[in-house]
C-alpha cells in the first residue's frame, strides 16, 4: 500500500504577511519606475496612476472570478460525468466488499478515502413556504422567525407528533451511500455571469 507524505500545515498569518510584504515591494518598484519616467514637480501623476492600478486590480479580480466559476463548472460537471458513467459499479463493487465483512461494517476503507454508508437525518423539504407560514401561525408557533418558517421547530414538530404540514416533504432518517455516485444528486453547475 502507499502512503502518502503529508506536508506540514502552512503558516498562515506568517505566510500572508510575506506575501503582503512582497506586494509592497512591488508597488513601491512600479512606483519609483513610473516616478522616473515623469517630473517630480507635477505631482497630477499619481492620482491618474493610483486610478488606474486600482482599476487593473478590480478588473483582474473579475478575470479570476470568472475563470473560478468556469473551473468550478468544469470539475463538476467531470463529477456528474464519472458518477453518471461508473457510479452503479463502483455503489455494486462497495456493496459486495461490504457483504463479504459478513454486515460487521458499513463502511470500506480505500487507499483514497472511504465508502459506504452513513445516517443521515431527516430533513424536512419546505414546497410551499405560504402554506408552511399558515400551517405555523396555528400548530407550530416557535417555527416562526420574523415571518419566515424555520425547519428545525418543524422537523421537531413532525418527528414528535408525526404531523406533516402542508406544503412540506418530510424525509426520514435513512442510510445514505457516500461518496455520492448518482450524478443526479451532485452540485449542479451555475451559471457564469458575462
Amino acid at each position: 500500500m502507499t502512503t502518502i507524505a503529508t506536508n506540514k500545515p502552512p503558516d498562515i498569518e506568517g505566510d500572508l504577511a510575506a506575501e503582503m510584504e512582497a506586494e509592497i515591494n512591488l508597488i513601491d518598484a512600479q512606483y519609483a519606475a513610473e516616478m522616473n519616467m515623469r517630473d517630480p514637480e507635477a505631482g497630477e501623476w499619481l492620482t491618474e496612476w493610483y486610478i488606474r492600478k486600482v482599476e487593473e486590480f478590480k478588473h483582474a479580480e473579475e478575470v479570476l472570478v470568472k475563470q473560478f466559476e468556469a473551473n468550478r463548472n468544469r470539475i463538476r460537471n467531470e463529477a456528474r460525468a464519472l458518477a453518471f458513467r461508473h457510479g452503479i459499479q463502483f455503489k455494486q463493487a462497495i456493496d459486495q466488499r461490504l457483504q463479504m465483512q459478513k454486515g460487521k461494517a458499513k463502511s470500506v476503507s480505500l487507499e483514497h478515502g472511504r465508502a459506504g454508508y452513513r445516517k443521515k437525518a431527516s430533513t424536512v423539504l419546505i414546497k410551499n413556504g405560504l402554506e408552511v407560514l399558515e400551517w405555523c401561525k396555528d400548530h407550530c408557533p416557535d417555527a416562526l422567525d420574523l415571518k419566515i418558517a424555520r425547519r428545525t421547530p418543524i422537523k421537531e414538530h413532525i418527528e414528535s407528533t408525526g404531523e406533516i404540514p402542508p406544503g412540506v416533504d418530510f424525509i426520514e432518517e435513512r442510510e445514505a451511500f457516500y461518496p455520492p455516485c448518482n450524478a443526479y444528486h451532485l452540485p449542479e453547475p451555475k451559471p457564469i455571469k458575462l
